[in-house]
């Protein structure tokens, strides 16, 4: 049995059932749809099936979001203690390699989820223990020194910001 289409455009395009088989729930229409493109664009099966599986997995990686949906800036007195004592080494432009690689605030907002919580407990770490800023960058610029009250809230922040993270809130 053999039937033919006549596209829009002008194209005719003839099908054959006994050349084609499908299956009764796979739709007509693309079937055909499918061989006009072979022939208009000379389109392989190959090269159909590559676009098909390549745009799937496109789909499948944009749906692996594990950003938390209400995802918050970094509160403003927080912001204001990380700008005044740590961007100097932990932001983009800083001359500490070793710095930039531990963590950039500037880029804070593009770090998966699970780099985030780890960073917090490291942050609120160092900060309990003395060791940020460093005593050596404090020689230089002693006015960056941290008091207890934003030691107290860099921690607090740190511990809040990761239960909210976990949570997914």
């Amino acid at each position: 049995m053999t039937s033919s289409v006549r596209f829009p455009s002008g194209t005719r395009f003839v099908y054959s059932a006994e050349k084609v088989k499908f299956h009764e729930p796979f739709p007509f229409f693309f079937i055909l749809l499918i061989q006009w493109c072979f022939i208009k664009y000379g389109i392989m099966k190959k090269q159909i099936v590559g676009i098909l599986l390549g745009g799937m997995a496109l789909l499948v990686l944009l749906s692996f979001n594990d950003s938390p949906k209400g995802d918050q800036e970094i509160p403003e007195e927080i912001s204001s203690i990380l700008k005044s004592s740590c961007y100097d080494c932990h932001s983009k432009g800083a001359n500490s390699e070793k710095a930039q690689k531990a963590v950039q605030f500037d880029l804070w907002d593009d770090y998966r989820l699970t780099k985030k919580i780890g960073l917090l407990a490291e942050i609120g770490e160092v900060i309990e223990e003395g060791d940020m800023p460093p005593k050596k960058y404090l020689e230089h610029k002693p006015d960056r020194k941290l008091t207890e009250s934003q030691k107290t809230n860099l921690v607090e922040w740190t511990k809040k910001e990761s239960e909210r993270l976990m949570k997914g809130e």
